[in-house]
């Protein structure tokens, strides 16, 4: 048996519900082929488990990471850490930008991975 392909959405607590629609909307549109991690969801780290081997394992086995961009959160360290971890292991980083940040005002080294708009349909 093969196990599904994982997307790490990568996002700050306070945008925890888009990371949840966006992951709801990844498992419905690939027919639940894909799988995602989502560390608020409630789901992806169990109570009770070490969470940062947690966020560790999921980065390692991650065939994809989107990155949810905002002005507040490109702020934030922990987007720029995930980010980092998984350029490093050669997996692909998407940022999603959304909430006022477009991806033409992604900073360095955001700026420098393939960006998408989430209000643009084209993207």
């Amino acid at each position: 048996m093969t196990s599904k392909k994982l997307v790490f959405i990568s996002h700050i607590n306070e945008e925890r519900e888009l990371a949840k629609i966006l992951s709801e909307e990844i498992k419905s549109s690939f027919l639940g082929l894909l799988d995602t991690f989502v560390s608020s969801d409630g789901e992806s780290l169990p109570a009770g488990g070490r969470w940062l081997d947690s966020i560790d394992a999921a980065l390692t086995n991650s065939a994809i990471q989107i990155s949810l961009c905002s002005p507040q959160s490109i702020k934030r360290p922990w987007i720029n850490f995930e980010a980092g971890a998984s350029w490093i292991r050669r997996i692909p980083v998407v940022p999603l930008c959304h909430s006022g940040l477009s991806k033409s005002g992604l900073p360095i080294p955001l700026a420098m991975l393939q960006g998408a708009d989430l209000d643009n349909a084209d993207d």
